[in-house]
């Protein structure tokens, strides 16, 4: 799922966990949440690998570049 998608949802959970839920939907909201919350960490360090080899990749070519001075 998309990051923007998961993070919606989250805020959702969240504003339902502060409307005042009953103890039983509370706890089940909570889990939900740590799920939520799981899946937004691991989306970001998805995109992190791909920021990280991108900036690898622009940073050969800017070596590149300066060799051909």
């Amino acid at each position: 799922m998309e990051f923007e998608k998961l993070l919606n949802e989250l805020e959702g959970v969240v504003k339902k966990l502060e409307s005042g839920a009953n103890l039983d939907e509370s706890i089940e909201l909570f889990k939900k949440g740590i799920g939520l919350s799981r899946d937004c960490i691991a989306n970001l360090n998805q995109s992190k690998g791909r920021i990280l080899a991108l900036t690898d990749e622009m940073n050969n070519v800017t070596a590149e570049l300066k060799l051909d001075d």
